[in-house]
């Protein structure tokens, strides 16, 4: 005769077995499909700018596309004369936005697009332009290469580069501190090459180029960039809670910190690190953050040692704080 009771265990059991492996299957499905790119090559990426066939004198232009639903990055190239009778390749681009600036010079160009994802590509489109040979390069306009708008750097010494416009004789180069109506770092410097090296100090600056013609003195607009110079090392973060050798109960405890932000020329981030050893040789946890706090679950009661540096957007790093210790009962 059946044991009843036997019988509605057993179905439990298995019940509950296939249930957790159920559940494991849906986990592993919802944790995947942050990993799976959506099929975009079906799509086509629309062109709209410059015109299919243009005949312009504007020798830097600004390519606009259509963004496509799924696409992380487009792949910009541009050709002379075109890419079924290539002569050069003038550009070969992976950029994330629909648009980018980019200055050619008088001759046949053409020019295409295609979305791409880690999975996936689209067909190129494509389109062709002229560019004519300029008259007055007063309608022209510099495109300025390196540094990059707002660029966060420890390297005192920089090279200002820009993109050649044909028409030019020369540029004339100017840098300023703060603002581009502040105070001159340098007299203006014409030049005849498309690049200058120069050793700044620690500061915020805007600097500027603009194209020039001397036979008829007409000039291109300045085209400039702010750019931030950081050469120090933040200060030094002071632990504030918990205490040093203080006895916590719970896993879960919030470490803070204090720090003094006044002379910092660029936003700065902590990194904390926390172990179970004096040395810190094995790290329970190291994390980044921007707080001056982390909360963090210990993984098991006993004696850790915590403590954290500084560091700026420039890549400038403090030293580690002094090292704290705690225990967790």
């Amino acid at each position: 005769m059946m044991n009843t009771n036997n019988f509605a265990i057993n179905q439990r059991n298995t019940f509950g077995k296939y249930f957790y492996l159920l559940l494991m299957l849906l986990a592993i499905t919802v944790g995947c499909s942050d990993f799976i790119e959506e099929d975009i090559e079906d799509d086509i990426v629309t062109l709209i700018g410059p015109a299919n066939g243009i005949d312009t004198e504007v020798q830097s232009l600004t390519f606009i596309w259509d963004y496509i639903d799924g696409a992380r990055d487009y792949r910009l190239q541009i050709a002379r004369p075109d890419f079924k009778n290539m002569i050069s390749l003038e550009l070969d681009t992976l950029v994330a936005e629909n648009s980018f600036l980019f200055t050619l010079y008088p001759g046949d160009f053409e020019w295409r697009v295609r979305a791409e994802n880690s999975g996936y590509v689209t067909a190129y489109t494509s389109s062709k332009i002229i560019i004519s040979e300029a008259q007055n390069i007063s309608e022209q306009k510099i495109v300025l290469v390196s540094p990059q708008e707002n660029q966060i750097t420890k390297d005192k010494q920089l090279n200002f580069r820009w993109n050649k416009i044909g028409i030019a004789d020369d540029y004339t180069f100017e840098i300023y501190k703060n603002t581009w109506n502040g105070e001159a770092v340098i007299d203006p410097v014409d030049i005849i090459g498309t690049n200058l090296e120069l050793d700044l100090l620690e500061g915020k600056y805007s600097w500027g180029v603009k194209a020039n013609d001397t036979i008829k003195k007409q000039s291109t607009p300045y085209a400039n960039r702010i750019l931030f110079v950081d050469l120090t090392s933040p200060a030094l973060p002071v632990l504030s809670s918990p205490d040093n050798k203080a006895s916590l109960t719970g896993l879960n405890q919030m470490l803070e910190w204090n720090f003094t932000a006044d002379n910092e020329l660029t936003p700065v981030s902590f990194v904390i690190q926390i172990s179970k050893k004096v040395d810190f040789s094995n790290l329970e946890k190291e994390e980044e953050t921007e707080d001056q706090s982390y909360s963090h679950t210990f993984s098991a009661t006993g004696s850790y040692y915590w403590r954290v540096k500084a560091v700026d957007k420039a890549g400038n790093e403090s030293y580690y704080s002094e090292s704290y210790s705690l225990t967790i009962a």
